[in-house]
């Protein structure tokens, strides 16, 4: 379906309505999903390619597998993978592969990955009824063959330990071992590296508990202050002027400036 309607639809349209079967309804220009078409990461081989990077620390598998543009599509503790998940993932590569003719020679150019923290029947029921034969990589690391594109399944959980990687630990089940990870997710709390804050993110009170879970009362007292300022307005509001005194005057005067109070 092209994005501009042209004369012609308007005039096909009435075509069919007036002359075709009753035993049909005829509807125009209708959206096709209740979603937007827009992948959570495309992931493009550099060209030239830089040196092969041999100690690369997350996901460590996966990259040699993939081809020169792959969609990867994520599914989170919160919101895990449901049924037809890899239909939509599919659609996605149909759509990209017939819009970029100029970039993607041929279907091998272009691959998908589907990131989720465990996999799970509804998973392994809509590769079977796509046709796609499931053969296991080891390591948590999963393609399914027999369809136009590459497509690879990664089990975060296990890839995870397999790896020993603490901050991909992170987007699964498991619990961070090291304060590495932590240290890490305290740099990306409040960070604007996607355009919006973290209040307008969903799922963020799962970062932060996550975040917080097993921190000593003394770091999380320190901790706190940061947090509270990537609240929503509407939690923020709910403060009383007792416990906004009790905070530092930057962050009591942040919050206050926020909620006009």
């Amino acid at each position: 379906m092209g994005k501009n309607r042209t004369a012609w639809h308007v005039l096909l349209a009435a075509l069919l309505e007036q002359r075709g079967p009753r035993s049909f309804e005829y509807r125009s220009e209708v959206p096709l999903s209740s979603e937007p078409l827009r992948g959570d990461l495309l992931l493009l081989r550099r060209e030239p390619a830089p040196a092969l990077e041999r100690d690369v620390p997350t996901l460590r598998r996966l990259w040699d597998l993939l081809p020169k543009e792959t969609i990867l599509e994520f599914k989170s503790v919160g919101r895990p993978y449901r049924s037809r998940g890899l239909h939509r993932l599919s659609s996605y590569l149909y759509l990209y592969y017939a819009d970029q003719p100029a970039r993607l020679m041929r279907e091998a150019d272009l691959g998908g990955v589907l990131l989720v923290p465990a996999r799970t029947p509804s998973l392994y029921a809509d590769a079977v009824s796509l046709g796609l034969w499931w053969r296991d990589l080891g390591g948590g690391y999963a393609r399914l063959e027999r369809g136009a594109f590459a497509l690879y399944v990664v089990e975060i959980d296990v890839a995870a330990d397999a790896d020993d990687d603490d901050l991909l630990r992170l987007f699964g089940h498991g619990e961070p071992h090291t304060t590495e990870a932590r240290r890490w997710l305290s740099r990306q709390i409040g960070s604007q590296k996607a355009g919006m804050t973290m209040e307008q993110l969903e799922e963020f009170e799962d970062i932060a508990e996550k975040f917080l879970a097993k921190l000593q009362p003394e770091t999380v007292r320190k901790l706190l202050p940061k947090l509270l300022l990537t609240l929503p307005v509407e939690v923020l509001q709910g403060l009383s002027d007792t416990y906004l005194a009790t905070l530092p005057e930057p962050t009591r005067a942040a919050i206050r400036a926020r909620i006009a109070r």
